[in-house]
Order: structure tokens, then sequence, then C-alpha cells
């Protein structure tokens, strides 16, 4: 939770050292964190429903139905098994997964933040 937190704080930084830069002004930087924010948990949710499982179902039937189609060889099937049976594969997209989730979310909670610090700025 601390390094969410960290994360979060230093992405809110950067975008307060693009503003400046940029001489961008706080309507432009609010849309843009909007933007950026809402671009994010978009990925974050096409990350979490994929690794829900909610489409298993329909890439086993796919698979099965390109087996149908196209004879796979014996050594296409050998390198099917050899990577189910890798456990440091599995392991890495796990991490994968992991890793893609928390960036995206800290990405997406930041811009919203920055973007709600532009409108109180917009109306003080």
């Amino acid at each position: 939770m601390k390094n969410y937190i960290i994360s979060i704080l230093l992405l809110v930084a950067l975008y307060v050292f693009f503003w400046g830069y940029f001489s961008w002004r706080i309507l432009e930087m609010t849309n843009i964190a909007f933007m950026f924010g809402l671009l994010s948990l978009t990925f974050f949710v096409i990350l979490k429903i994929i690794q829900s499982g909610f489409f298993d179902l329909f890439f086993t039937s796919m698979r099965q139905f390109k087996g149908f189609i196209f004879r796979k060889s014996n050594a296409e099937n050998r390198i099917e098994k050899q990577l189910s049976e890798d456990i440091q594969l599995q392991e890495f997209k796990k991490s994968a997964y992991k890793w893609s989730l928390a960036i995206t979310l800290t990405v997406a909670l930041s811009s919203f933040i920055m973007s709600l610090l532009g409108l109180f700025l917009l109306k003080g």
C-alpha cells in the first residue's frame, strides 16, 4: 500500500512538472490527465476481465474449432505440452499480470487525482 501511495505521489509530481514545462493552462492539464486516466483505467479493466477467466470458454472453444479445421503437427503438440508444464513461464505470466494491473491502476488513480486537483483549481 505504501508503494502505491508513493507511486501515485510521484506521478502527480510528474504531471505538475509537465504542466509547468509545457505551460499548459489548468483546463488543458485537467483534460489530458482525465483522458490519460480513463485510458489506463480501461486497460486495467480489460486486464482484470481477462485474468478473471471470463473468456476462457470462448478461447477454449476457438482452440478446439481450430484443431477441428487445421490438423496439428506432432511438434506443435509437444511444444504446447512443454509450455503448459513450464512452471517458470506460468509464474512469469502471473507476475506480469500482477505488475500490469498495479501499474495501470496507479496511473489511473494518479491521473484522476490530478484531474480533480485541476477542477478544484478552476473553481477556486
